[in-house]
Parts: structure tokens; sequence; C-alpha cells
């Protein structure tokens, strides 16, 4: 039996699609909670896409950023610990060694180590505020490894962390403004 159907542009790219669609909607959500189980599926299919792309790098970096998105997911409140973020990053950076694919492998790594302290952070304001130095390095890393959908998912990733900081921190930090202005006034009268 041929495994060539893997390599089938017709598979591989689909496979991409539907993470970039769900990538798309992980920044437009305003709960952590939300914002990571979305990002572990797509980090899940994107495992599969660049395995079957023959980008090994890529692949494992997905797989540890799954399994980081699961570990943050769990360590809320009075069990969250210090040690997630050092331990997925020291992860990356072997994972990335381990799969070296050449020069190009730094960008999904400093890509995927901005992510990991994104998503460590408690505010979906700090989330997408870090998040925002993934999406350029990805994007040049799919463009090598000829994922057409990463590299659109990655615009649309940018623009969407964009549009989340537009609609939920500088909308929400002008309205905390304008209360501060009125308590202020309430004070002075």
């Amino acid at each position: 039996m041929s495994l060539a159907f893997i390599h089938d542009p017709y598979i591989v790219q689909p496979i991409g699609v539907l993470a970039l669609i769900v990538t798309a909607r992980t920044f437009q959500a305003n709960k952590r909670r939300n914002m990571l189980h979305l990002q572990f599926l797509a980090s899940i299919l994107y495992a599969i896409h660049f395995i079957l792309l023959g980008a090994h790098t890529g692949a494992a970096l997905h797989v540890t950023g799954a399994t980081r998105d699961y570990v943050y997911d769990h360590s809320l409140g009075r069990w969250r610990h210090h040690w997630p973020p050092f331990v997925f990053s020291l992860i990356i950076v072997v994972a990335s060694i381990l799969t070296w694919e050449g020069p190009h492998s730094i960008l999904p790594l400093l890509g995927s180590l901005s992510i990991t302290v994104a998503f460590w952070q408690r505010s979906p304001r700090m989330i997408r505020l870090f998040a925002l130095l993934s999406p350029p390095l990805w994007f040049a890393y799919d463009f090598i490894s000829h994922s057409y959908p990463g590299m659109i998912a990655e615009t649309l990733l940018f623009a969407s962390t964009f549009i989340g900081m537009y609609r939920f921190d500088r909308l929400s930090h002008k309205s905390s403004k304008s209360l501060q202005k009125l308590k202020k006034k309430k004070r002075v009268h």
C-alpha cells in the first residue's frame, strides 16, 4: 500500500485550513480558558499538517504547544506555579535542536517562545500583546515549508490580534479612563 496520498496537497492543505479557521477564532475570544482550548485544537491540527508536509520542527513545536496549552489551562488559581513557561521554553529549544532543518528552524523556535510567554499571562490583553511577536516568525517558516494555510493563518492571526486589541483592550481602556474621570469629578463636587 502506497502512502503517497499523505503528501497530496488536496489532503495536506485542507488540514491546514481547518487549523487556520480555529486559529482565527482564538484571539477573538475574551476568556483565557476559551483561548487556550482553541489554541490547543489549532496546535493539534497544525502538527498533523506539518508532519504531512515533512516540516518536522513545525510539527514538534505544535505538539509541544498543544501540551503547553493543556498544562496552562489546568494551571490556574492556587495551583499556578511559575515553572511551566520555563519548562516549555526548554522543551521548545530541545525539540528545535532535535528536529533541526537548517537556520530557518530558528523562526518557529522564536515564535513558539513568544507564544509560550503570551499564553502564560493571566490577562487576555497581555496574551494578545505578547502574541504579536509570533505571526511574522511563523509566516516566514510557513513560506519556506509551503504551508499556504499557515501563511494565511499567520496573516489573519496578526490582524485578528490587532482587532481583538481594538475591541477589548483599547475600548475597555478608554472606558476605564472615562470611569476614573467621573469618579474624580464626583470627589471634587
